[in-house]
């Protein structure tokens, strides 16, 4: 691979890196964890590009401390491949599970390897068994590199591993491991059988942008104001449902009285009281349920049930956590749901007589309710 090549190849990782920052100003405002993580894999990849590149542009140069550079940039490039691999599987963990004692732990666990193999490249400029630098600054593998340029497949089998162990508690629809994973694997793998060749880094770069696109597709599919699913992702569904053959409930909820809210605290309020809702919502359901905001102040959840005891238990749950909401009081307003539910049967009734059925079940406790509070008035 000549000098043209690879200045090429790790310039393009760098471009694409760079568009992944500005990209949706989606790190202008950092301010999750999952954005935060996400930045740092992609500046690692910039840093990671930029230091192999000048290696070997300037392996095998003459000129002052020209052989210290050499050992610095290949230092930094190994650090950033451990860097690198930590942090992935951080974002993995907290991308399925979003539980921050989970998250310590996992971190803890991911950090110890890469902490003693930084150690060690601390201590390779002396002993020089990862790589060394001839007198006339020419970089060669040592006996122990291996050792180093494997460890993210360790890392990598980890993050598979809790992908699959997972599955049932995942929070986001739209990531697969795989979609970094294969590139960065085929890239090192390149790497590493043929010497002299820097494709790992452009590798990185297109996995995460592939991560990248999978975000954006969940973001599309969520409502930005209940931070649940918007009716969009509950029409694709429902389809899925049909086109598979799969039963499923739902149950609708509609926020009594939800104008007034708005009227009488204001609209930023009534926004409060949607996001509240989802909350309460996201708390009660078991973890694969699927919550969407349908419209304005109704909501539908999709159980994987046939069963109307399952949805009952999760109605009462619902209920429950809506009633310790509104006994905390932190609120001006006190929140109040009429929920109704039906069940879809591919065969027995279609997707717009499961909706209209549920809604109308919605609207026939919303009646009782009204006719509960004329009588008590």
């Amino acid at each position: 691979m000549n000098i043209e090549t690879i200045i090429f190849c790790n310039t393009f990782g760098i471009i694409l890196s760079l568009m992944l920052l500005e990209s949706g100003h989606l790190f202008s405002k950092a301010c999750n964890l999952e954005n935060k993580l996400f930045f740092v894999m992609v500046l690692d990849t910039i840093i990671g590009s930029i230091c192999e590149m000048i290696s070997f542009i300037i392996n095998g140069m003459d000129f002052y401390g020209a052989r210290a550079c050499n050992i610095a940039l290949n230092t930094l490039v190994y650090l950033a491949i451990l860097v690198y691999s930590v942090i992935w599987v951080v974002f993995v963990d907290w991308r399925i599970y979003q539980n921050k004692e989970r998250l310590k732990r996992t971190s803890i666990c991911a950090s110890l390897p890469a902490f003693v193999m930084a150690g060690a490249l601390i201590g390779n400029i002396a002993g020089e068994y990862f790589f060394a630098v001839s007198a006339d600054n020419i970089y060669s593998r040592g006996p122990l590199a291996l050792s180093i340029l494997a460890l993210p497949f360790v890392y990598y089998g980890f993050s598979l591993v809790e992908t699959q162990l997972g599955k049932k508690e995942m929070k986001c629809l739209f990531f697969s491991t795989a979609t970094l994973i294969i590139p960065a694997v085929l890239g090192e793998l390149i790497q590493i059988a043929f010497y002299g060749v820097s494709v790992f880094w452009p590798c990185i770069a297109i996995g995460l942008m592939a991560v990248f696109i999978s975000k954006q597709k969940e973001v599309s599919y969520t409502d930005s104001l209940s931070k649940i699913y918007n009716r969009k992702y509950m029409t694709y569904i429902l389809e899925q449902n049909h086109v598979f053959k799969n039963s499923c409930a739902g149950i609708m909820i509609d926020v009594d009285k939800f104008k007034r809210i708005n009227d009488k605290y204001g609209h930023l309020m009534g926004d409060q009281a949607i996001t509240d809702t989802g909350t309460i919502i996201r708390d009660a359901i078991p973890k694969n349920a699927i919550a969407t905001r349908f419209a304005g102040d109704e909501f539908v959840i999709l159980l994987q049930t046939e069963k109307v005891t399952d949805v009952l238990d999760v109605i009462d749950e619902i209920n429950y956590k809506l009633k310790k909401f509104n006994s905390q009081g932190k609120r001006e307003y006190k929140l109040s749901f009429s929920i109704g539910y039906s069940i879809y049967i591919p065969g027995k009734n279609t997707i717009d007589e499961f909706l209209n059925d549920m809604d109308r079940d919605m609207y026939r406790v919303k009646k009782q309710k009204k006719i509960c509070d004329w009588h008590t008035a």
